[in-house]
This record gives C-alpha cells, sequence and structure tokens, in this order.
C-alpha cells in the first residue's frame, strides 16, 4: 500500500487551511487507500458544489475527477477487475 498523502502546507499564521485543500488532501487519501470510485464520486460532488461560485475549485476538482475517473473499474466491476 502507498504512503498517505504528506499533510498540507500550513497555513499562514493565524489563518485556517482553506477547506478546498482539506477536501483535496482527504480525495487523494482515498485513491491512495484504493478507493478510487469513492474519491471519483465526491470530486464529482465538488464540482458540483464549485461550479458557479469557485471557478478555481472547480478547475481543480474537475482535474482530479477526469485524472482518476480514467483508472476508475467500469460501474459495477470489481476495481481488481480493472487493471
Amino acid at each position: 500500500m502507498k504512503d498517505a498523502p504528506a499533510a498540507p502546507p500550513p497555513a499562514a499564521p493565524g489563518q485556517p487551511v482553506p477547506l478546498g485543500d482539506i477536501l483535496a488532501r482527504s480525495l487523494e487519501a482515498l485513491v491512495a487507500a484504493g478507493r478510487i470510485d469513492a474519491a471519483c464520486s465526491l470530486a464529482g460532488l465538488a464540482c458540483a458544489a464549485t461550479r458557479h461560485t469557485d471557478m478555481r475549485q472547480w478547475k481543480r476538482f474537475n482535474a482530479l475527477l477526469h485524472r482518476w475517473s480514467a483508472k476508475a473499474p467500469e460501474p459495477g466491476r470489481p476495481l481488481a477487475a480493472a487493471k
């Protein structure tokens, strides 16, 4: 199994880590754990949630979704069979 992704860089002093950064790191951890299907589903939801309000985040989650969906199994097909 791959190591979990490194922690995101610390936010500036007194500033919280942006929610989009937390979500992206969580999605990357799902992919590293072999849960590409779950990561793609959640990235799709993130795209839908940001598409009209934050184009930068939409582009980020859309890119992740497309990168991972190419590796995802077909619906109803086990992940091991997709290799």
